[in-house]
């Protein structure tokens, strides 16, 4: 999964990305981490486990307009099938709201920046092809998915 923070400063340094994290996504981000390594213990001595448990609450009083003012870097990547551990260098997020609601409900473009690890660190760009819809607007809960496809398809953020 992506711990990802609100970053005032913008450029690249020479291991990765500079973070400035906000308190209450520190908070935030501290907490899941924390529920989901005890879980990982527990999964380790044999018990069933649900990351996060049934009655883990992100945050309240989220502020989106907050959220979608900056990109958001990455902190920690897990390698997955659509960014591989050679293309995980500067990875971020831009949020940008809609002027009105596309076809599917969407109200947030989506595009996601990479470079590649290796020199000369080839950009990787998703385009225009993103797009979130509010689920949960007090809790920050948003499905992300490409925009031509229906939000019930997207991935939970």
């Amino acid at each position: 999964f992506w711990l990802k923070h609100i970053v005032s400063e913008r450029r690249c340094v020479s291991r990765g990305c500079r973070l400035e994290i906000g308190t209450d996504a520190m908070r935030t981000v501290s907490r899941f981490a924390a529920c989901c390594g005890a879980l990982a213990a527990a999964a380790a001595a044999g018990a069933p486990v649900t990351c996060p448990p049934p009655d883990f609450a992100t945050t309240t009083g989220f502020d989106l307009d907050t959220f979608v003012s900056a990109p958001w870097f990455i902190h920690q990547q897990m390698e997955v099938s659509y960014l591989p551990k050679s293309q995980n260098r500067c990875v971020r997020a831009v949020y940008e709201r809609k002027s009105k609601k596309s076809f599917w409900g969407y109200e947030i473009g989506v595009r996601n920046f990479a470079e590649d690890v290796a020199i000369p660190h080839t950009k990787r760009d998703s385009g225009s092809t993103l797009c979130a819809k509010v689920v949960d607007a007090d809790s920050g809960k948003l499905k992300v998915a490409p925009c031509a496809i229906p939000p019930l398809l997207g991935g939970a953020y």
